[in-house]
């Protein structure tokens, strides 16, 4: 076995470790699992702040909750947790 240790960004290497305990689990017991992704944006597509999560068996795993500067302090944190 190679062990390479980085500290590079892959996108797909995140993912694939991200999601392996979800598929491990779903082999033993069928876990419903969507994912979940919340962007707020303005008539210009500009994202300003979003939630990024899964949800599965009645749960809400969390992986971002973002709101940018422009928009802090006008309950947009809240807004979001609400719609997920």
């Amino acid at each position: 076995m190679n062990i390479t240790v980085s500290d590079s960004h892959a996108s797909a290497d995140e993912t694939f470790v991200a999601d392996s305990p979800w598929w491990l689990k779903a082999k033993s017991t069928p876990v419903d699992i969507h994912p979940l992704t919340r962007p707020l944006s303005d008539e210009h597509n500009y994202i300003s702040a979003g939630l990024v999560a899964k949800a599965w068996q009645g749960a809400l795993d969390i992986q971002y909750l973002w709101v940018g500067e422009s928009r802090s302090g006008q309950g947009m944190a809240r807004d979001l947790m609400q719609m997920a």
